[in-house]
């Protein structure tokens, strides 16, 4: 007999005299057999590890194939979110190192790869949300540099980890469905790693930008924002930084229609493609063997419409009609009877 912990439980909690309910998971000593162990382990392993072995080796495979075969007309963009970085004084008191004196600043990393050369970038914004809107603010300014620099280029692929709050999202999908053909993109792709695996060299970009403005903090100079820092970091860096407002993020958040279409198991997705404004096809896992076609005709995809088409319009004429045959009830096929019985006055004498 060996301990294993594994429990569960739910715990019930009174604060401010009202009583609230709660899960909880505690460490919890119980007895199985080595048999048993050895089937739970054998089991976890075939239903969770060993997809998840197979997921991580085949995306990344598949991206190193789009980068080996990307044709003139391609780019590739490798983002991420780093870590906010703290803003700081060259000196400063004891007390401003406590509490919310110092604000932060969003990186938002990646490496922009085309047939040619690849280089690197970083967005900085002094808003904090990081939702699907915040992240497309931030590729904004990228993709028209990447217009202007190549205006040959017309398909787009993205690559990035899946966070459901950043990328994998029902809003970040529609917002690419939408925003690259309105830069003038006739094709777009986005590549989800497996969960945990989706860091690579962005993270090393963010890591340098950090490591920059911490030097300018060493020599004497102040970090106070993020037009601060991007105005000081210009001159000394070769990575292109971008200054994102939070104007640009609030106009994103104004342009999104009121209901939205989310791609159906969008979590279990590794791949979704967009030829079409509002149309979607999304693959369980990422394949480009062929090359003249995008998507990869070996893969069945789920297709999406991620703008609901509108209800046909009815006519004023038609709909008055019909109220008045709701209303009017002459005949017993049309409920006579029953209004008979509510009411004693005969139908037909109703006025409309």
């Amino acid at each position: 007999m060996v301990p294993v912990a594994a429990r569960c439980e739910t715990v019930r909690e009174t604060r401010t005299g009202e009583s609230q309910t709660a899960k909880c998971i505690i460490k919890a000593q119980c007895s199985a057999t080595v048999k048993t162990l050895n089937e739970t382990l054998d089991s976890y392993l075939k239903r969770r590890l060993c997809k998840h072995i197979f997921n991580l080796r085949h995306q990344f495979k598949a991206a190193r194939t789009l980068k080996d075969t990307l044709q003139n007309s391609e780019a590739v963009i490798h983002i991420d979110l780093s870590e906010n970085y703290q803003c700081g004084y060259s000196r400063e008191v004891q007390s401003a190192h406590f509490g919310a004196s110092k604000s932060q600043i969003t990186l938002h990393t990646g490496v922009l790869y085309t047939s040619k050369q690849s280089n690197s970038f970083c967005t900085v914004s002094d808003s904090k949300h990081h939702d699907a809107c915040d992240v497309w603010a931030h590729l904004a300014p990228v993709l028209a540099h990447l217009k202007d620099t190549d205006s040959s280029i017309t398909c787009v692929h993205f690559e990035s980890d899946s966070p459901s709050g950043q990328y994998c999202n029902k809003l970040n999908a529609y917002l690419m469905s939408t925003i690259p053909f309105e830069m003038g993109f006739d094709e777009v792709s986005w590549i989800f790693y497996e969960a945990g695996h989706g860091k690579g060299a962005p993270d090393g970009v963010g890591a340098a930008v950090k490591r920059n403005a911490d030097d300018l903090i060493s020599h004497g100079k102040d970090v106070l924002s993020a037009r601060n820092l991007h105005d000081q970091l210009l001159p000394s860096t070769s990575i292109k930084l971008f200054l994102v407002a939070e104007e640009e993020i609030t106009g994103i958040e104004k342009s999104l229609p009121s209901t939205i279409q989310p791609v159906a198991g969008l979590m279990k997705v590794h791949q979704i493609n967009c030829t079409a404004i509002g149309v979607i096809d999304s693959f369980r896992l990422s394949c480009f063997c062929d090359r003249r076609n995008i998507p990869c005709t070996c893969l069945k995809p789920v297709r999406t419409l991620t703008i609901p088409s509108p209800a046909p319009a009815r006519c004023a004429k038609s709909r008055r009609m019909k109220t008045r045959q709701k209303r009017r009830c002459r005949t017993a096929e049309c409920g006579a009877s029953k209004c008979q019985k509510q009411d004693p006055i005969d139908c037909s004498s109703r006025v409309l």
